[in-house]
């Protein structure tokens, strides 16, 4: 019988998005204003201008201010602001359209299939790429990142839910599967992978906020196998804390163990004794046995 632990105390149980992005003016057409600018804009960029990033752009409010204020919530660096916002505005211009109104075949195109094709694109640091998601991602113009290749989406969630508490809760599902006897490098690289996803899709950093819905979403989703295993597991740990009512069921061609995790004390002593056995008795050399 899995032991139901209960939520401690102070934690958040429902996040609340930093940005409305209803409260912008979403109109995915570029007005002769707009447009007029964004041609003095790229005039200025192709004769090495320094100085456009310090002067006003009042014709260019609508599209500056989502922007400006996503990259204030992330905290970004001046270089990584003034090159996040310099492709924004050029590739704005170049479809002759707002970002509001890209596919997400534009968003690819600009983002990159993967960081060294973004790098050589537009030769600028790789931590502009994830300020670039981080747009997308919190004006709700994009939401799947397995299109864009090998990301660091630990660094994504922490710009978007910051770090303390992103990290917080993957201390509570780390800490669950260590009391259940995984490896610390499982707990704290694979299975972190994996939530670092589902809390970017769920849109919620709390734990609470997660549903086997998402969770089956994402198992089903283009992940390789040996994450889809970490999902189940994830599953497993919101089940023993009482978020969701069942875990969700391995893929058939997996070597996880169905079922649920008796993590009651009785059955971790029965573990340790058992292992403290092995490990007296076992003919494998000394080394092997680690």
């Amino acid at each position: 019988m899995t032991k139901v632990q209960q939520t401690p105390a102070g934690t958040e149980t429902t996040w609340k998005w930093p940005v409305d992005p209803t409260s912008y003016d979403r109109d995915p057409l570029l007005r002769p204003a707009e447009h007029t600018e964004l041609d003095r804009l790229v005039q200025r960029w192709e004769t090495g201008h320094p100085q456009w990033f310090q002067m006003p752009h009042p014709d260019l409010h609508r599209l500056l201010r989502p922007i400006h204020d996503v990259l204030n919530l992330t905290s970004a660096p001046v270089k990584f602001r003034r090159d996040a916002l310099r492709i924004l505005l050029m590739e704005m211009h170049r479809r002759y359209t707002s970002f509001w109104g890209w596919t997400l075949t534009d968003w690819i195109d600009v983002v990159g299939s993967d960081g060294q094709t973004f790098r050589n694109h537009y030769h600028v640091p790789p931590d502009c790429r994830q300020q670039l998601m981080a747009v997308g991602y919190i004006l709700y113009c994009l939401s799947d990142f397995t299109v864009f290749g090998q990301c660091n989406l630990m660094s994504l969630a922490y710009k978007v839910f910051g770090e303390e508490c992103v990290r917080t809760t993957l201390q509570r599902v780390r800490s669950e599967l260590l009391r259940w006897g995984y490896g610390t490098y499982r707990a704290t690289v694979y299975v972190a992978r994996v939530l670092y996803t589902a809390l970017l899709m769920n849109r919620s950093p709390y734990l609470e906020d997660l549903s086997k819905e998402v969770l089956d979403a994402l198992h089903r989703g283009n992940i390789p196998d040996y994450l889809k295993r970490e999902v189940v597991l994830i599953s497993r740990v919101l089940t023993a804390l009482g978020i969701i009512d069942k875990p969700l069921s391995p893929a058939p061609n997996t070597d996880e163990l169905a079922g649920d995790h008796d993590t009651s004390s009785e059955s971790l002593s029965v573990w340790r004794e058992w292992s403290q056995r092995w490990s007296k008795t076992s003919t494998l050399a000394p080394r092997t046995r680690k």
